[in-house]
């Protein structure tokens, strides 16, 4: 687990997280993996 997944389950809860990762889909992994360490500074 890399340090943005770990702040974003502190932030947002574990369910949560586990549920939008096992949502996304081949197209929009590689946006999320670029978006949230800009996101929240990383």
């Amino acid at each position: 687990m890399h340090k943005g997944e770990r702040i974003r389950r502190q932030v947002m809860g574990n369910e949560f997280v586990d549920r939008a990762l096992d949502a996304e889909s081949d197209f929009a992994m590689p946006l999320q993996s670029y978006i949230i360490p800009i996101s929240i500074n990383i």
